[in-house]
């Protein structure tokens, strides 16, 4: 495949959509995050695209499931008859989908329908060279430690909680420094491709009266025998 380099240190966009499917395994892992631009996708053949990764796991949140697949999450900030089309917030904090859950994710995929004019970009924060980049100290503080991961208390203010007091906050500061970290503008018709293992990504944040819409699918880790 002819990949171009997003930055320095990972993530590659590619015009060869139709590459064989170990080309395309091969650079996604390679470059953490990959991009095919401009492509002209139905939700079948987006879908059918995400199969090859494994088994795509339908967002909690079912309210906002493709009326045809369920597999695939609508976000957007669109309403209709004053209702809203698409999940809005697709998390404007630095997570990785389904961390919560026994078997985590993959991957997540995006396919851009609708960009806004200004904002909608994502944030990826690599955490293979976050961790190289701890102090020695903080590797043998860490090492072997085990987190536990919850949906509902990702927001926990509370002090005494054992969901604050610990090492996470240093931790996550160090890890979306900005040099670790990789903006990616979205176009029409655009599907990227991140590892969900290696990032942490962001959303941001855009005019609610500028139109964004993109599907989302996300793939589950496979269970280890």
């Amino acid at each position: 495949m002819r990949l171009t380099k997003l930055s320095a240190g990972f993530g590659a966009e590619t015009e060869d959509f139709g590459a064989p499917f170990q080309e395309v395994w091969d650079a996604f892992f390679a470059a953490q995050v990959l991009v095919f631009r401009g492509l002209e996708l139905t939700a079948g053949g987006f879908l059918s695209f995400a199969r090859q990764f494994g088994r795509p796991e339908p967002h909690v949140i079912d309210q906002f499931h493709h009326s045809e697949h369920a597999d695939i999450l609508i976000l957007s900030n669109r309403r209709k008859d004053g209702a809203p089309v698409g999940l809005a917030d697709a998390g404007t904090y630095f997570h990785t989908d389904y961390s919560y859950l026994d078997v985590p994710a993959r991957c997540t995929m995006l396919y851009s329908i609708e960009v806004p004019r200004a904002g909608g970009d994502t944030l990826f924060a690599d955490q293979y060279a976050a961790y190289d980049g701890l102090p020695e100290a903080m590797k043998r503080r860490v090492d072997g430690l085990v987190a536990l991961h919850h949906y509902g208390n990702r927001d926990d203010l509370d002090r005494a909680s054992r969901t604050v007091a610990s090492v996470l906050d240093e931790l996550k500061r160090h890890a979306t420094q900005d040099q670790y970290r990789l903006r990616l503008e979205y176009g029409v018709g655009d599907l990227v491709i991140w590892d969900n293992a290696s990032l942490l990504h962001s959303a941001t944040l855009t005019d609610p009266e500028d139109p964004r819409t993109l599907w989302r699918i996300t793939v589950k880790e496979e269970r280890e025998s």
